[in-house]
């Protein structure tokens, strides 16, 4: 469960324009530098997720399989402006939307919070960065699963 919903999610977010690349799966790529630094690229977006909670549904009194899975969503920039930006074409990509995932439901994702937007001076040059969360919930079509 976890692999095809998390891979339907980085697929929407590299329908972005300008961002295909620049979507990664918990960890960014960058180059490392012959004295040992990492240069990254100057905006992109770092994804992570959890595994899935299965919750009992509270008016039937039974999981059916049904799971929340959470989504942390950094959108990095180069500047605040630029972090604001990645931030609000992540939260038009997959707010409301389902993903399509064979053997499942989904439900449309909700945007259940996010950070104001942080500066990180500890990386050279600095980046700046907005956290945005989504929940997804989802059941297996057949519950035996």
């Amino acid at each position: 469960m976890t692999r095809a919903h998390d891979a339907a999610v980085l697929s929407r977010l590299r329908e972005i324009r300008g961002l295909s690349e620049l979507v990664f799966d918990g960890e960014p790529k960058g180059t490392k530098q012959p004295d040992g630094t990492v240069l990254r690229p100057s905006r992109y977006v770092n994804v992570h997720s959890n595994r899935g909670i299965g919750r009992p549904d509270r008016l039937a009194q039974a999981t059916g399989g049904r799971k929340r899975k959470t989504y942390w969503i950094h959108s990095v920039g180069a500047s605040k402006q630029h972090a604001d930006a990645v931030a609000e074409a992540v939260i038009a990509a997959l707010e409301g939307w389902s993903p399509a995932v064979d053997g499942f439901s989904c439900e449309r994702l909700s945007h259940e919070t996010s950070q104001p937007t942080q500066k990180e001076e500890t990386s050279k040059p600095a980046i700046f960065f907005a956290v945005d969360v989504f929940d997804l919930y989802t059941t297996p079509l057949d519950p035996t699963l």
